[in-house]
């Protein structure tokens, strides 16, 4: 059980490491110019916006960050949580395509309040448009996503193979005639016990 244990933590270590880089990526992403351009004011005066990928689509980094704490925790937990945590990390990234693309269809939404401080006036006049970031943010979102619905599958399918397998290893034990029926591996005792059975009892005849 170790062993195999062992083995599945390995398989998916390649597809976590992506999911932390991933959403490393997109977590700093956040930190540069989303959106800019200029706000003129009731008396003429032209005033430039600069506004970040954090303050524009605080959802981006937020998810961002989400998906590294989840690649995290898939690191460490068994099948259960990771499968819960590999749906998480695909549902962050489509937070990070869903805030990014919404900035880039509509940039002057995300400079509403920052028009509205630089000019006293409600729905100024603006002319913005959003910079290379927001594409590069939309772009790690769909690696996030694409990666953790990876890791949903492989952890899914795992979890019926290791299934199937104890329902296998179970029935040969319980059809088997006295001795014959002994576990002959760890792996297939602890099997026996997750199935709350006691494998001294085979090894007894009982």
């Amino acid at each position: 059980m170790a062993g195999r244990s062992s083995d599945a933590s390995s398989s998916r270590s390649p597809l976590i490491l992506a999911l932390v880089v991933a959403g490393g990526v997109g977590a700093v992403l956040t930190q540069p110019t989303w959106v800019e351009g200029e706000v003129v004011g009731l008396a003429g005066n032209v005033s430039e916006l600069s506004i970040a990928g954090a303050k524009a689509s605080p959802l981006s980094l937020a998810c961002a960050l989400v998906a590294v704490a989840a690649a995290g925790a898939l690191a460490l937990s068994r099948r259960g949580l990771a499968l819960a945590c590999a749906i998480v990390s695909t549902l962050a990234g489509v937070g990070i395509v869903v805030g990014g693309v919404l900035v880039a269809l509509d940039p002057a939404h995300a400079v509403a309040s920052a028009a509205l401080e630089a000019t006293g006036v409600v729905n100024a006049s603006v002319t913005v448009s959003a910079s290379w970031p927001v594409w590069l943010s939309i772009v790690s979102g769909v690696l996030i996503a694409l990666v953790g619905a990876r890791l949903t599958m492989n952890t899914r399918m795992r979890g019926e193979g290791a299934s199937r397998t104890r329902y296998t290893r179970h029935t040969a034990t319980r059809s088997g005639e006295g001795a014959g029926a002994v576990p002959h591996t760890d792996a297939e005792a602890w099997d026996m016990l997750s199935l709350g059975e006691d494998p001294s009892d085979e090894q007894r005849g009982v």
